[in-house]
C-alpha cells in the first residue's frame, strides 16, 4: 500500500500485524471488558488509527490510537479490524493519541493534568519545528481530529490546546502545574487515592520540593478521613484514617496531631452547644405542656 495513498483511509487491517509500542497510559480491564460486550453486541463503531510501519518489510502497522479497542477485538479473536490510516511523525503521533484519550475515556484527575500538559509541551516543539518546515504539515496533520488552526500559523503551547483541545485556558494552566508534581508524589497521590481530587493535587503542586508536596497529600489525606463521625464510622472509614495517619513521618505526625486536637475541641464545643439547645428546647416544650 502506498504511504501518501494510505494517509487518513479507512481499512481492515490485519490484527496480527498491528504493533503497539510505547503509549502513554496501561489498559483498564474494566474499559477492555466493557468493549468486548459492546463489540459483541453492535460491532466496533469508531476505526482506531494506525501508521503504515516503513521500516518494516512486511506489512507492518504502528498503533496510534485505540488500545482499548484494539485489546477487545484480539480478545474475541478477530483476525481484521477497522483502522483510520494515518501518516503522521513521532510528535504529530503523539498529539493525535493524546487527543482521543482525553475526549473518549474516563481519565483521573492526574492522569487528565499529564496528558494536557504533555499536549502542551509537544505543541510547542511543533510549533518551533514549524518555523523551519512550515506551518502547513501542523495545520493538515490535525485535521483529521476536527481541530484546525486559524490564520495558518501554529500558537504557543496552552494557547495551542485551549483551541485545538477545547479545554478551558484556566483548566489547562491547572493542569500544566499538576503534572509538575514531583514523580514520587503523584505516586503517593495514587496511594491514597487522591489523584482524582483536581483541588488536592493543585494545591500539593504549590510547594516547592518533592517532600512538601508528599507532606501536604499525606496531611490532606488525614484530615479528609478524620472528618467523618469517628462514632458512626465504618470500619472500612476507620482503616482509611489508619492508613493515612501510619504513612506520616515524625514530625508530619506530630503536627497532624496538633491539627487533631484543634478538631476535637471544635467537635467537643459543637457537642456542647447541641446540648445545650436540647435542654433549652425540651424545657421550653414541657413548659407548654403546663
Amino acid at each position: 500500500m502506498n504511504r501518501d495513498s494510505a494517509d487518513r483511509m479507512i481499512a481492515s487491517v490485519p490484527v496480527a500485524k498491528i504493533r503497539i509500542g510505547e503509549r502513554s497510559r496501561s489498559l483498564r480491564e474494566d474499559a477492555v471488558v466493557s468493549l468486548v460486550e459492546s463489540i459483541k453486541s453492535v460491532g466496533l463503531q469508531t476505526p482506531i488509527s494506525v501508521q503504515v510501519d516503513v521500516l518494516s518489510r512486511d506489512e507492518c502497522y504502528l498503533l496510534v490510537a485505540g488500545l482499548h479497542r484494539l485489546e477487545a477485538c484480539r480478545r474475541l479473536d478477530m483476525a481484521h479490524i477497522d483502522a483510520r490510516i494515518i501518516n503522521l511523525d513521532k510528535t504529530e503521533r503523539r498529539l493525535w493519541e493524546i487527543a482521543e484519550n482525553l475526549h473518549r475515556t474516563e481519565l483521573t484527575a492526574l492522569e487528565r493534568s499529564d496528558h494536557i500538559a504533555e499536549w502542551v509541551r509537544l505543541a510547542e516543539e511543533r510549533r518551533k519545528a514549524s518555523t523551519i518546515v512550515g506551518p502547513k504539515t501542523a495545520k493538515a496533520q490535525l485535521a483529521p481530529l476536527g481541530r484546525s488552526h486559524r490564520g495558518g500559523r501554529p500558537d504557543q503551547g496552552i494557547n495551542a490546546a485551549v483551541r485545538e483541545l477545547g479545554v478551558d485556558r484556566t483548566a489547562a494552566q491547572r493542569a500544566v502545574k499538576i503534572a509538575a508534581l514531583a514523580p514520587d508524589a503523584k505516586a503517593e497521590a495514587r496511594a491514597l487515592g487522591l489523584d482524582d481530587n483536581r483541588s488536592t493535587l493543585l494545591e500539593a503542586s504549590k510547594a516547592s520540593s518533592k517532600e512538601a508536596q508528599i507532606r501536604a497529600l499525606r496531611e490532606n489525606a488525614a484530615r479528609r478521613a478524620c472528618r467523618h463521625d469517628v462514632a458512626a464510622a465504618s470500619e472500612r472509614r476507620l482503616g482509611a484514617a489508619v492508613s493515612a495517619v501510619k504513612r506520616l513521618s515524625e514530625d508530619e505526625l506530630g503536627a497532624f496531631a496538633d491539627w487533631f486536637e484543634a478538631f476535637r475541641a471544635v467537635l467537643s464545643e459543637q457537642a456542647l452547644s447541641n446540648d445545650r439547645d436540647a435542654k433549652v428546647s425540651t424545657q421550653s416544650r414541657w413548659t407548654m405542656r403546663i
